[in-house]
């Protein structure tokens, strides 16, 4: 079974994130020779809301790697172990100009790999970014609002943050300035 990806102009939130696992896994595994036929997906106890993407692409990428037999959360004998721990999977925006946005989406999770010998064959923290630039006006169409971790953050200029505040300040002054200077009269 092989993995086509077709990508309409703007990818969604979620299928960069699919993607993402996907080559993460791919990555993972091109560096093991893998002579295990079966092997089992042990989830973390830390539930996220994300699990079943991770596992949808690994079991996707072990598929390609020619593991046949693929168990979830399962007790099998003479079985390869694959050790999943999401840690965090955040995604942010923040504003290049007017009409643009730079899109940056932060992955880390652990993963392990027991072969079928009980040997560790790999045991690592992963940490990757994708980034790219997206429109404005598309912003609302790459987030699918029943999916919170597709939902991304939007960070304000530092000149946003500091002008409105001002202005409020400005403002409340220039009433209480107005409110005395008349009643003195």
């Amino acid at each position: 079974m092989s993995a086509t990806r077709v990508w309409s102009d703007v990818r969604t939130n979620l299928e960069i994130i699919e993607n993402e696992y996907f080559d993460i896994c791919r990555t993972i595994f091109a560096l093991i020779s893998l002579a295990d036929t079966s092997c089992v997906i042990q989830k973390s106890e830390t539930s996220t809301d994300y699990n079943w993407v991770i596992e949808k692409q690994f079991v996707a990428c072990l598929k390609d790697f020619g593991i046949k037999h693929i168990y979830s959360d399962a007790q099998v004998e003479e079985a390869a172990q694959l050790n999943l721990k999401p840690i965090e999977q955040k995604i942010n925006y923040q504003k290049i100009s007017k009409k643009e946005f730079e899109r940056q989406i932060d992955f880390q999770f652990y993963v392990q790999f027991i072969d079928a010998k009980r040997r560790i064959l790999k045991d690592e923290m992963i940490s990757t970014t994708f980034k790219d630039s997206i429109s404005s006006k598309d912003l609302k169409s790459i987030e699918n609002p029943q999916l919170s971790f597709t939902i991304g953050q939007k960070h304000r200029s530092l000149i946003k943050k500091i002008y409105e505040p001002l202005i409020v300040i400005v403002a409340t002054g220039w009433i209480i300035y107005l409110f005395y200077s008349y009643r003195s009269q």
